[in-house]
């Protein structure tokens, strides 16, 4: 028996004793492609304002990981949610021939970006809506494609760090109500997980980081004319940030944690739901660069000292669905041999 290391993707760790199967080359690719939306697709509406133009770009962002019997692919879209209406994996496996099991499609839960279902409060579809749909999905299957094009030998390793850039939002209001607010009293995970994909020789590939937050600092910002502008928000411009600072074409790719009640800890407009609210406007991008910055120092710190291994790695996959209601999740899961 070997000590196998088992990594999950979304990023979780642990150690189990397990039999030594055939080994061969981990190889990996990553790659992006842009999804923002053309100048003629605005103004898009949107409940009672709509988004006027924008302000940095959207990506889709993809991983492929092949063993040399197995390969697997996450694809991560700067959206609120993966969109309900496309079958997202079968696009990508008639495309690339992974199979539809082995991918799983995240989304940042950016809320800087039109809403993939219907937009309109009279209940009628925004006749864009399909534009929008194909522009997302022609993306996220382009990602893929280049990712699995791109497939180098490579190894993995794995760390963890804190980033106090989120809050629990569940607050106690004067009226006696919970809402969303602020509560520092409330738990709320910091933990930032990272897997570093790198050349044999020490070069990065790739990044995936997962942190627990919400895309929402410029969320309902009113910061161009009388309307929103489209924006990575806190996931995507983490990741431009990591990019950035590696350059080299390395792909940043972000999953949200369980983010369910997790905040920024500062957001463009302050107290949303309550009759005090405040709207700083543009000067919101500047909260949102402090906020991404840190976050993304803080990734960046946790990668460099990841020492990854040159043990060989088993890549698989499995799908579930827990209830009869729920969407279909897929684990993902790498593993490396240790002595």
């Amino acid at each position: 028996m070997k000590l196998h290391r088992q990594v999950l993707l979304p990023v979780l760790v642990a150690y189990v004793a397990v039999p030594l199967f055939a080994q061969s080359q981990l190889r990996v690719g990553a790659a992006k492609v842009s999804i923002t939306p053309p100048e003629s697709f605005f103004p898009y509406p949107q409940a009672d304002r709509g988004f006027v133009d924008v302000h940095d770009p959207i990506y889709a962002r993809a991983i492929v990981v092949d063993d040399g019997s197995s390969q697997v692919a996450t694809v991560a879209i700067d959206f609120r949610h993966v969109p309900h209406n496309t079958d997202l994996p079968k696009a990508i496996s008639e495309a690339t021939g992974i199979p539809a099991d082995h991918i799983m499609v995240n989304a940042t839960h950016d809320h800087d970006t039109p809403r993939l279902d219907n937009p309109t409060q009279e209940g009628e579809a925004e006749p864009k809506f399909s534009e929008w749909i194909n522009l997302v999905q022609k993306g996220a299957v382009e990602a893929t494609q280049r990712a699995k094009a791109a497939l180098q030998p490579a190894r993995i390793g794995y760390g963890t760090g804190k980033a106090y850039v989120n809050v629990n939002r569940d607050q106690q209001m004067a009226t006696g109500l919970w809402d969303i607010g602020f509560n520092p009293d409330r738990p709320s995970d910091k933990t930032v997980a990272v897997i570093r994909f790198e050349k044999p020789t020490g070069e990065l590939i790739t990044v995936y980081a997962n942190y627990a937050v919400h895309g929402v600092v410029m969320y309902e910002s009113v910061t161009k004319g009388k309307g929103w502008q489209v924006s990575g928000d806190l996931p995507g411009n983490t990741s431009r940030y990591v990019e950035e600072h590696y350059g080299n074409g390395v792909v940043a790719l972000f999953t949200s944690g369980a983010a369910g009640d997790q905040e920024p800890v500062y957001m463009s407009v302050y107290n949303q739901l309550q009759p005090d609210a405040h709207d700083e406007g543009a000067a919101g991008w500047a909260i949102l660069d402090v906020q991404a910055r840190r976050l993304g120092e803080e990734i960046v710190r946790v990668n460099e000292a990841i020492k990854p291994e040159s043990t060989p790695v088993r890549v698989w996959a499995a799908k579930s669905a827990p209830t009869a209601l729920a969407s279909a999740s897929l684990t993902t899961r790498l593993r490396a041999s240790t002595p």
